[in-house]
């Protein structure tokens, strides 16, 4: 419980901690809510929702009556690793591909890594999946999106 208890505190206070920085961002003067209300928005929201789940946590353990031994199964271990090197993998490229090429590979690992194996299923999601990323946060909501190198870089003007 005590593990449990220190994790979400450290989220907590990593997100309160980006938050506090989100507040020295310069404000804009074509944007109202200036640059930091998006990262504002998301660390207030999983500030609130670690909260819950610390509480949730603490409250299930207690009410069990069972003391709290957590044991990683090899699993469980192969699992975490490769979810992590499916993102680094995407971190590394993402500079040389840009986001709409490299968000499928992240899309399609995470989908073989919770039990997908159709290959209709991981195109499908990954061409919607990209598209709708690249037009919901490059066009609407005007974040910039890494667009690539060379050729790359030229055609996702067209997109965003």
């Amino acid at each position: 419980m005590i593990g449990q208890i220190i994790v979400h505190a450290v989220i907590f206070f990593g997100m309160l901690f980006l938050y506090v920085t989100s507040l020295s961002l310069p404000a804009t003067t074509i944007d109202p809510l200036g640059s930091a209300w998006w990262p504002q928005i998301v660390l207030t929201i999983g500030m609130v929702l670690t909260a819950i789940s610390g509480f949730l946590s603490v409250r299930k353990q207690l009410s069990s009556g069972k003391k709290a031994g957590v044991k990683i199964t090899a699993k469980e271990a192969i699992s975490v690793g490769a979810s992590s090197g499916v993102l680094i993998v995407t971190l590394l490229l993402i500079g040389r591909l840009g986001f709409i090429l490299t968000i499928p590979i992240l899309i399609s690992g995470f989908m073989f890594l919770l039990g997908c194996r159709k290959l209709s299923s991981f195109v499908l999601a990954s061409v919607i999946g990209s598209f709708a990323f690249t037009i919901v946060f490059g066009r609407f909501m005007e974040v910039s999106l890494p667009r690539g190198e060379g050729i790359l870089r030229f055609l996702s003007f067209y997109l965003y």
